[in-house]
């Protein structure tokens, strides 16, 4: 029997040896795997000295690592590339981390801007503020979708990146959990006497608006400093758009560098004269004549040729020179009606103000000062001035239309209907006349409501006693309809496109020298302006 379990002993004995063998290899293997994750960890955290490590016991083979590494989270350049409030990595950390992984062939960069958080902080103030912005970088932390590296770009502004990417649908879905209402404890003080408690920490319900922009690193990640220059553009589409999010486009930064080209050269457009007026007839229903133009400003570029108001007079609102412009175009109209007159060429000027205008203090002396200086009449300027322009701030643009109403010039409301003022504001606004926007016109032809539309504001803006212009007329049918509502002036491509003075002074003479009916259009003459 002895023999017998010796003989079983010798037969199992490999298969023993291979199983102790086993355990020793797995034991060692996965020993290895939590070093080898563990050495992972720490070196990844060289790249967060943020976030404190996380270690319960640590390889005696691994210590001197580990306390290089929580030195290095202690010293000067760690403690500079930390967000001190959220402790996410500030712009200086990530712009280090990503320059670290160029080149960036794949996933995509985030980044996330809280709406009007300056209200939040002039409503609360500024503790519930900041404990706002740390409660939002805590969510960051959460999403379903896990951001590789979150970083704190400014005051309300989050880097994300995304080492895989996000589809249109993540990147809505992270949106929506980032505006989910976020209960803060915010102190009130209840005004109480001075025995009690005089403060009171309710729980309070904070919404935010979001807004995004997004990069894609698979055609955007060679330079980090273009890439996140182009991230931003991204953003401020988004914003510009009213979009939730907005990608960032091919070329898009080329647009941008355009942008501060003209920025940058607008002082030198006004010193160096690339300035110039151009004037676009109106035509008096009533009568059958031009009696009145719009003058237009234009830049000649000496890069990018004629460039149009839309594109830089915006940029002249930010960088300061609008009222420059504005006075500019002031005494360029001013001075050719004075060297109409001379020809005996009877046109009203209209031309416009901007935001900026209505609140600049010197704008109506300096328009009475160039008619005195010029020997202009007043009555032979008419001011126009946007809705949007005077619902940004109605009660100083009341108060200046007064004024240069007192100086005898005519008031219009330009682009009506496209702002956020309504009908109902025309009776306390000092205006002559209602100018309609072309938007009204783009679907006259088809749109019965449209027609609708035009036909109601006619009516009710002849009750209070304002002239109608209908801008954007660029067809014989939409003339003809809104000749059947009783406009009193019509503007458009139709009537005639904006002209040079000179070509102003060129067809007044046509209408002199030949029959009315040789000229579609014709100007008013002095025999009929009598």
């Amino acid at each position: 029997m002895f023999d017998a379990m010796i003989a079983l002993l010798e037969q199992s004995l490999p298969l023993l040896l291979a199983c102790v063998l086993s355990v020793i290899v797995i034991a060692f293997v996965w020993n290895a795997f939590k070093q080898f994750r563990l050495l992972k960890y720490l070196t990844e955290s060289f790249d967060t000295p943020h976030q404190a490590l996380d270690l319960s016991t640590v390889p005696r083979l691994l210590k001197p690592l580990v306390a290089i590494i929580e030195r290095y989270h202690l010293s000067e350049q760690a403690q500079s590339e930390r967000d001190k409030l959220t402790n996410l990595i500030n712009r200086v950390g990530i712009k280090r981390i990503l320059t670290q992984k160029l080149p960036l062939a794949s996933g995509c960069l985030m980044l996330v801007d809280i709406r009007q958080f300056r209200f939040i902080n002039d409503l609360w103030g500024f503790n519930v503020g900041d404990q706002l912005l740390i409660a939002f970088s805590r969510r960051l932390s959460e999403l379903p979708q896990q951001a590789d590296y979150i970083a704190r770009m400014n005051g309300n502004e989050f880097l994300l990146y995304f080492e895989h990417g996000l589809s249109q649908g993540q990147i809505s879905d992270t949106l929506r959990r980032l505006e989910l209402a976020y209960q803060l404890a915010i102190e009130v003080d209840l005004g109480i006497s001075s025995n009690a408690d005089q403060t009171a920490k309710p729980v309070q319900k904070v919404e935010l608006t979001l807004q995004a922009g997004v990069l894609s690193l698979k055609q955007h990640g060679a330079d980090i400093s273009l890439t996140l220059r182009r991230l931003d553009l991204a953003l401020q589409k988004a914003k510009r758009n009213k979009l939730k999010f907005a990608f960032y486009e091919q070329n898009e930064d080329k647009r941008h560098q355009r942008q501060l080209i003209l920025s940058s050269g607008l002082a030198k457009a006004l010193a160096n004269d690339e300035l110039f007026l151009v004037f676009q007839p109106k035509l008096n229903c009533h009568q059958g004549y031009i009696d009145q133009v719009e003058a237009l400003v234009r830049w000649q570029h000496p890069e990018f040729g004629v460039i149009y108001p839309n594109e830089f007079l915006h940029l002249a609102e930010k960088t300061g020179l609008m009222s420059s412009i504005s006075l500019w175009v002031i005494n360029q109209v001013v001075k050719q009606q004075a060297a109409w007159q001379q020809l005996d060429i009877n046109l009203m000027v209209a031309l416009n103000l901007s935001a900026t205008d209505i609140t600049n203090t010197q704008l109506v002396d300096s328009l009475a000062l160039s008619l005195q200086k010029h020997g202009v009449s007043a009555d032979r300027i008419s001011i126009e001035v946007t809705e949007s322009a005077m619902m940004a701030s109605l009660s100083c643009a009341i108060r200046v239309l007064n004024q240069l109403r007192e100086l005898g010039l005519s008031l219009a409301i330009d682009d009506f209907g496209t702002g956020q003022s309504s009908l109902a504001y025309l009776r306390h606004l000092p205006v002559n006349e209602v100018k309609l926007d072309r938007a009204f016109m783009s679907d006259i032809e088809s749109d019965d409501i449209a027609k609708q539309i035009v036909k109601t504001t006619v009516k009710l803006a002849h009750q209070l006693q304002c002239t109608v212009t209908v801008e954007g007329i660029e067809t014989p049918s939409s003339l003809n309809y809104v000749q059947s509502l009783n406009v009193d002036y019509v503007q458009g491509l139709l009537i005639s496109e904006p002209m040079a003075a000179a070509q102003i002074e060129k067809h007044h003479l046509l209408t002199n020298s030949f029959a009315a009916e040789q000229s579609k259009y014709p100007f008013v003459n002095q025999r009929s302006a009598c």
